[in-house]
């Protein structure tokens, strides 16, 4: 049933705009953490991605049709992208706002619904998950 890869997708897309925005406003502070910021929100997204097209390719949905609503989904980080820069311009105390707030959207995500669920079906390893997503944003750092 193609609608549950809809509502997948609508999600991602609503997750998508916070992440955009402290990529814009984390490109605002510095061209680095700017940098940063987005190499590991597109690493994350290669993920999310995947969660949106294969539930769309399950319910044999057309594969043009699974791309676009993808690519669709992934575009609302450009958009927060540009919203973040803009309002990045208008205050520091708007950066900090809009960090907070996107890293606040995340932890509730990640410790409300993910890592619960993970652990749930495959505690070992998301342990192993969990800690090398921590290495790795520490040498990207």
């Amino acid at each position: 049933m193609p609608r549950w890869g809809y509502f997948i997708a609508l999600g991602i897309t609503l997750h998508n705009l916070p992440e955009g925005i402290a990529i814009g406003a984390t490109s605002e502070v510095s061209y680095h953490m700017g940098i940063m910021t987005a190499l590991t929100i597109g690493l994350h997204n290669i993920a999310e991605g995947l969660c949106v097209a294969m539930p769309l390719c399950l319910a044999n949905v057309r594969k043009s049709r699974v791309v676009l609503i993808t690519t669709m989904t992934g575009m609302s980080t450009l958009l927060g992208t540009g919203l973040g820069m803009i309002l990045g311009l208008i205050s520091p105390l708007i950066i900090a706002f809009f960090l907070a707030f996107a890293a606040g959207a995340m932890i509730y995500i990640s410790s409300d619904e993910l890592i619960p669920k993970s652990h749930h079906s495959h505690s070992e390893y998301a342990n192993v998950g969990i800690m090398l997503g921590f290495i790795l944003a520490l040498i990207l750092s």
